[in-house]
Parts: C-alpha cells; structure tokens; sequence
C-alpha cells in the first residue's frame, strides 16, 4: 500500500487545519443600539423629562403671547405679522425636542409637551363651553 500524500507546505507557526466534519464557529453578535443605549441611557427618569417637556410648552406659550403682543405695538393693522410671530417660538420648540432626543436620549420631553398641549386644549374648550352656555341664556337643569 501506498502512504497517503504530504500535506501542502505550510509555515511552522500556523495552526493545524480543521477537521473536515467540524462546522465553522457561529458569527459574532451586531451591536444595533447606539452608543447613548447601550451606556445605560439618560440619567433623568421619564416622568422628570416629560415635567421638562410640560415646562417647555408653557414657557413657549409665554414667549409666543410675548411676541405676539410687541408685534401687534409695533405693526398694528397686520395680522400676518402678528401671527407670524408665532414661527420663533414654535421652531425653538422644535429644535429642543429633536435637541434632547438626538443628544441626551430622552424620550419623555415630547409626550410632555403633548400632555401639556392637551391639558391646554382641555381647559380651552372648557371655557368656551362655559362662555357659550352663559350667552345662550339657558339655564342647565
């Protein structure tokens, strides 16, 4: 019988090849999440990111009735102008909540500016409610 034939040359130092029947080992693991994730993520709780979100609206409101007020001293027969004022405070807004989402991972500071547009919302349309049925002249009973 003949021996079998010599394996191909290989360098001193490498590592025997692997047996035919053993598979491959599995693939390493993707890391999906971002950086801001896997750090254990922002370092204030949801419920004080939307307080901060609720604060944030009101202060936006505050600014925009400011605004609106020195627009309507400044040019008083345009209601373009002074409703247009309405852009600045509106865009800081903006800007905050994709701010504190992108950078600080909160996300929290957005469903507090909703809440607190619907608390608005809310007491706006009671108000109205009740001015209507005070001009209407009935009584509820």
């Amino acid at each position: 019988m003949s021996e079998p034939p010599p394996p191909p040359w290989q360098p001193p130092d490498a590592p025997p090849p692997p047996p035919a029947n053993v598979p491959p080992p599995p693939p390493g693991t993707w890391n999906y999440q971002s950086p801001m994730q896997s750090g254990g993520g922002p370092s204030i709780p949801f419920w004080g990111q939307a307080g901060f979100g609720c604060l944030s609206f009101f202060v936006a409101v505050g600014m925009a009735f400011t605004l609106m007020s020195i627009a309507a001293s400044v040019v008083p027969d345009s209601a373009g102008a002074i409703f247009g004022v309405l852009v600045i405070p509106l865009a800081a807004l903006l800007a905050a909540v994709i701010v504190f989402r992108t950078r600080f991972g909160w996300r929290g500071f957005l469903p507090g500016i909703l809440i607190a547009f619907g608390l608005v919302a809310l007491l706006v349309g009671a108000c109205f409610a009740i001015i209507m049925v005070s001009m209407s002249g009935s009584s509820m009973h």
